[in-house]
């Protein structure tokens, strides 16, 4: 499983926080300690890691981690490739190729 470089460190940090608190933080008190402004932003990275299968998302503070955040190296965050298809949904087996209208790829 790929993550972002973010989604592993607040991944790391749902952990540590349960480890020293005995239960999960808010989106508030996740946005304080990853050092972002928004609660918005926290709920979309928990929906995130839920979508790759790191956590269970049921309710305000039913935050489950599924995975062992420690397992994330560096060696697994994605390239910039991964990174740019992921953003812009491009699969490898596309037919996009760098300069040629689109026209012409299909003949």
């Amino acid at each position: 499983m790929n993550l972002y470089p973010g989604e592993r460190k607040t991944l790391r940090f749902l952990a540590a926080f349960q480890a020293k608190h005995g239960w999960m933080p808010s989106r508030q008190e996740i946005c304080e300690g990853m050092g972002w402004t928004s609660p918005n932003a926290a709920q979309d990275v928990l929906k995130r890691l839920q979508k790759q299968g790191a956590i269970v998302l049921a309710g305000a503070r039913c935050i489950r981690i599924v995975c062992n955040p420690d397992e994330y190296q560096e060696e697994d965050a994605p390239t910039k490739s991964e990174l740019y298809n992921r953003r812009n949904k491009v699969s490898d087996d596309s037919r996009y190729k760098q300069g040629v209208p689109w026209d012409l790829q299909t003949r």
